[in-house]
């Protein structure tokens, strides 16, 4: 596979399929310091999209283990829910799976571009809104009056994703200068119909 088929296929839907995959990874985590020690609630994009439980790390003993963990996890219950703007962010990139579906390339290229775009304004305020409610709840847990100072930390699945989808935006707005730029007569012929090519791949001008 040369260089340019590779570039073209991270352009396709399977590109868009990546950033996807990416939500499975740990996106934040919060950590406070409770009068047991500190406690670390990891999220991932698919936690964060469903309202999912987190990953914890309690200070327990043995015995002490799963009684907290069943405390812990009914306060995050409680509290969290789906994130909104995370589930916006899934369907901004499941419509850049279907641009791959446009025929023409200026269209193709604009569309997708502007979808990955705005996935990630969206990924980012999911994040600010979900670091504030998790850490609300972490606050929960402690009896005492004063403030719990917490600590949110974006994770690397957090960064690969806004990466993925950064690498997209400029590629998309590479290949929508490219196609501005084509003649004429190469965007007519690519409006035809009967001149069908397989999706993701680049007319050779």
């Amino acid at each position: 596979m040369n260089e340019r088929t590779l570039i073209d296929r991270l352009l396709s839907p399977a590109g868009f399929g990546l950033a996807l995959l990416l939500f499975l990874l740990p996106f934040l985590s919060v950590s406070c310091s409770t009068e047991e020690g500190p406690v670390v609630a990891t999220f991932s994009g698919v936690d964060m999209v469903v309202g999912g439980e987190p990953d914890l790390r309690a200070p327990t003993t043995d015995q002490e283990a799963q009684e907290a963990q069943r405390t812990i996890v009914a306060i995050f219950q409680d509290r969290l829910d789906a994130e909104p703007l995370a589930i916006l962010a899934v369907l901004a990139i499941l419509f850049g799976m279907g641009a791959g579906l446009v025929r023409l390339r200026l269209a193709r290229h604009a569309i997708s571009a502007g979808l990955a775009v705005a996935a990630i304004a969206l990924i980012a305020g999911a994040f600010v809104r979900s670091s504030s409610r998790v850490g609300d709840a972490l606050r929960s847990l402690s009896d005492s009056p004063e403030p719990v100072a917490y600590q949110v930390q974006m994770r690397y699945g957090f960064w690969l994703c806004v990466g993925a989808l950064s690498a997209l935006t400029f590629g998309h707005l590479f290949g929508l200068l490219r196609a501005w730029k084509a003649p004429p007569t190469a965007r007519r012929a690519e409006a035809d119909p009967a001149d069908i090519e397989f999706l993701g791949t680049e007319r050779e001008e």
